[in-house]
Order: C-alpha cells, then sequence, then structure tokens
C-alpha cells in the first residue's frame, strides 16, 4: 500500500484504520437473486403493514437495487472550494461515529463542551477515549475560549466544538 498523503496539519487516521483492506462488496451476478448478505430487504415491506399506514409506493418503502455515486464534483454541490473536503454520511450521528472510529484509539483524550450535542461524549465513550470536559460558564453560557485552550495537552487527540451549540448558541 502506498503512504498515505495527507494535507498539511492533517491528523493521520488510526493505524486500525489505515491497515483496513477497501470494502469491495460482491456486486456481480446479484440480479435475480436472492440477496440476503447485504441486509437489505428487497421486496419492500408487507401489502398489509403499507396498508394500514399510509399508501406507498415500494420505492418509497424499498432500498433500490443499486446503489447511486455520490456527485462527481461534490464541491459545486456544497461551495467548497476543495473537491476532496466533502464527507457523506447518513446523518450528523454517523459522521460523529466517522470522525470517532477514524481518528481515536482506546485511551486516547478528547475535549468536548458540557452541555453539548450527547452524541460527541457517546461516541467518545464507546471508543475507550479519555473524556476532558469544559463547562460553559453560568449563566452567561459564554463561549470558554480561554478554558478550551488551557485544557489542551499534548495528549488531546480531538476537540470537538459545535457553532452554533445547543442551548448555549453561536458563540
Amino acid at each position: 500500500m502506498p503512504p498515505l498523503k495527507l494535507p498539511k496539519g492533517a491528523i493521520r487516521p488510526r493505524p486500525a484504520v489505515l491497515a483496513m483492506a477497501p470494502y469491495s462488496p460482491p456486486t456481480s451476478g446479484r440480479a435475480g437473486n436472492l440477496r440476503l448478505d447485504f441486509n437489505e430487504n428487497t421486496v419492500g415491506c408487507s401489502p398489509k403493514s403499507s396498508s394500514s399506514s399510509r399508501p406507498t409506493s415500494p420505492p418509497a418503502t424499498s432500498p433500490s437495487t443499486r446503489s447511486t455515486p455520490p456527485p462527481k464534483k461534490p464541491s459545486r454541490a456544497t461551495s467548497t472550494s476543495r473537491p476532496n473536503s466533502s464527507f457523506f454520511t447518513n446523518g450528523t450521528d454517523e459522521a460523529i461515529q466517522v470522525f470517532i472510529n477514524t481518528y481515536i484509539d482506546d485511551g486516547q483524550e478528547v475535549l468536548v463542551l458540557k452541555p453539548a450535542y450527547a452524541m460527541y461524549r457517546f461516541y467518545a465513550e464507546v471508543a475507550g477515549a479519555k473524556i476532558t470536559e469544559v463547562a460553559y460558564p453560568q449563566p452567561s453560557m459564554e463561549f470558554p475560549l480561554q478554558q478550551v485552550l488551557d485544557r489542551i495537552t499534548p495528549q488531546t487527540r480531538a476537540v470537538i466544538l459545535s457553532n452554533p451549540n445547543n442551548p448555549p448558541g453561536p458563540a
């Protein structure tokens, strides 16, 4: 495998992530077969179920048997100047999970604010990270910039911030 080229200042993914083989599902010769190996439902939900809940057409209740590739030029769609800076996920929770799984190993430090979106802490804990919290000052709830900077150490692997944050609002 060729060495990984990272942009200047980028953090290196965990060794386990770098050593992973690319996902290459067996897609040829699958037409007309019952495909249970991808954990997919190819027939949609029961007609009794769909008629009792709401009328829908099968494409709305069953995944397509063909995957749709992401846009060829995501930077145009997202107004970003760097074509490889887009990251597609099934929502925010998955983005947080993929980030944590890619960069945080057991025992590494993650700094989070409190209060903040609970999934930051949840996925960091699942990864076995050491959690360092910085609380918003009461009652002002102003962004605690100096406290965040003071808590960053050489052992800090990630600092997870939200802007705007809920409930404090924009920083």
